[in-house]
């Protein structure tokens, strides 16, 4: 078995206590025996997130914990089959892509000045290829993802 950090079992625990334990409300997966758990309660579990207004790739990743570890209760004998196999796949959109233009980059050095973060920022701003084919501005350009923001900032992620 792979061993992953203790943050990323934290994320899972936070993710099965706060997201699928308790929810849908009427009725939640945590209260449902393991033994009962049916693909129509998975799907209810999702309308329900998304009901809420969860992000598509928040509910995506969360699908997946559960994903997997009803998949461990497969590979010990205690489930037959993964109920939460069986649902329609979640489909994640890519979403608009956001993009920094030069003005961007100077508000965002400008604002850091003096920060302990300045160098971090400067550094990852001077790597991008702006007024280029493929660079801010356009189709190729880098887009900031709200999961990967990393100190109050964006983490640039080349499109391909």
């Amino acid at each position: 078995m792979r061993h992953k950090r203790d943050n990323t079992y934290r994320s899972y625990e936070v993710a099965v206590r706060v997201h699928i334990v308790p929810h849908p409300l009427n009725r939640p997966l945590g209260k449902i025996p393991i033994g009962k758990l049916r693909p129509a309660h998975v799907d209810a579990w999702i309308a329900d997130r998304r009901s809420t207004g969860m992000a598509t790739t928040t509910l995506w990743r969360i699908h997946a914990i559960l994903r997997a570890g009803l998949q461990r209760a497969v590979k010990a004998d205690i489930l037959v089959k993964n109920p939460a196999s069986q649902v329609d796949a979640i489909h994640v959109d890519d979403e608009e892509v956001q993009t920094l233009s030069q003005a961007d980059a100077r508000r965002i050095l400008a604002a850091t000045d003096g920060s302990v973060h300045y160098a971090l920022y400067a550094m990852d701003l001077s790597l991008l290829p702006f007024g280029q084919p493929g660079g801010p501005g356009t189709a190729g350009g880098f887009r900031c993802e709200p999961a990967s923001v990393m100190l109050a900032g964006c983490a640039y992620i080349p499109k391909h």
